[in-house]
């Protein structure tokens, strides 16, 4: 059997959790790809897309030019509750930096925890937090707190899954 690659995964988890009027969040904008797959699959829906780094937001607004239910953000998706307040089908994180720039600026355990926390706040009932976490990311301190905080939750209340690729050494995964 050929198992779905993180990205392929991660698509058909959007696929499943929403639909054409959906509600979500790109918590990590980063170049826009998530963005762009979320505007192409919810044309009748909303997009809060957020980064820190207006480069990003830059990036995502050209490869997301012919889609109008975007919304982009400058600032930490720690402050998400300040921008949405909604109730929310899914929200994405793709941890880590902005690829081919200033690897200091990143994502922080401590914001990305906040960013969750809220996040399931806002969750509908049926709604679906995507995380994909990189290995080698600072340290593996943003790894270790996510995973901590996760384990603190409720199995009567929430379904967790961890999808990694055993075989591939310091791959990312994701917790859904």
């Amino acid at each position: 059997m050929i198992l779905s690659s993180l990205n392929k995964f991660c698509h058909e988890t959007i696929i499943r959790f929403t639909n054409n009027k959906s509600i979500v969040i790109d918590a990590t904008c980063g170049n826009g790809n998530d963005t762009l797959y979320l505007a192409s699959q919810i044309k009748n829906g909303k997009i809060y897309s957020f980064d820190i780094q207006q480069e990003a937001i830059d990036k995502a607004k050209v490869k997301t030019s012919e889609y109008n239910n975007i919304n982009y953000i400058v600032d930490s998706h720690s402050n998400l509750d300040k921008y949405v307040v909604e109730n929310i089908d899914f929200i994405i994180f793709n941890l880590g930096y902005l690829p081919h720039s200033d690897s200091s600026v990143s994502t922080k355990y401590e914001t990305t925890i906040e960013a969750i926390k809220k996040s399931l706040l806002l969750l509908n009932s049926s709604g679906c937090v995507y995380i994909t976490i990189y290995t080698k990311h600072d340290n593996h301190q943003e790894e270790h707190g996510i995973l901590d905080y996760i384990n603190t939750l409720s199995k009567y209340e929430y379904n967790i899954l961890k999808y990694q690729f055993l075989n591939l050494d310091e791959a990312p995964y994701s917790i859904i």
